[in-house]
């Protein structure tokens, strides 16, 4: 699961109507991933011949640019409005991953284990929120709420892997991370 923190220097330019909201900054992020699998017949059984059991965990600490880019309409000039927001970050550090197959049902069989470490990972990452905006603007301050649905992309954020068959841990740099899920925030503005 990804912690990230943000820190960013915004520029809007809103009016009544809407507007454009710019951002750019850092990005922190400290990732862990775990998976256990273990291979099971549909009789229920552990499978005979093939590796039973693997385990995985894959680490990653990085930090690198983000930038962002919003899109508000209001909807004639009332509190209610949709927004778009696309965000990207280019994110830079280290990954960690260990992993260990259990032995196969063989005679003298041994399990295997593995550590791959990289000091110079690179993860790019895409966002985009689409949503409704609900502001109640005053003289000082802007408290807002929104609802949004939100897609992550995270190319190369790492996993372990299993197939059907066969069980393995290793090469967890090699895949990619989705996510997909709605999102709400409440705040003030000033």
């Amino acid at each position: 699961m990804p912690h990230v923190l943000d820190l960013e220097f915004l520029k809007k330019d809103i009016d009544c109507e809407g507007g454009l909201t710019a951002s750019a900054g850092l990005r922190y992020v400290r990732m862990d991933q775990y998976l256990k699998a273990r291979n099971i017949t549909p009789a229920g059984v552990l499978a005979a011949g093939v590796s039973q059991e693997a385990s995985s965990r894959h680490d990653f600490e990085g930090i690198g640019p983000t930038v962002s880019a919003e899109m508000l309409k209001r909807f004639d000039c009332s509190n209610w409005g949709m927004f778009i927001n696309v965000r990207g970050s280019i994110l830079y550090g280290e990954s960690n991953t260990h992993y260990q197959d259990a032995p196969r049902v063989t005679p003298n069989a041994l399990a295997s284990r593995g550590i791959d470490r990289n000091d110079q990972d690179i993860i790019p990452v895409g966002e985009i929120q689409l949503g409704l905006d609900y502001r109640r603007p005053s003289d000082c301050h802007e408290p807002f709420l929104r609802v949004a649905l939100e897609t992550l992309y995270w190319m190369n954020g790492g996993s372990a892997n299993a197939q059907e068959n066969v069980i393995e841990a290793g090469n967890a740099k090699e895949s990619d991370m989705g996510f997909l899920g709605i999102t709400i925030a409440t705040g003030l503005d000033w």
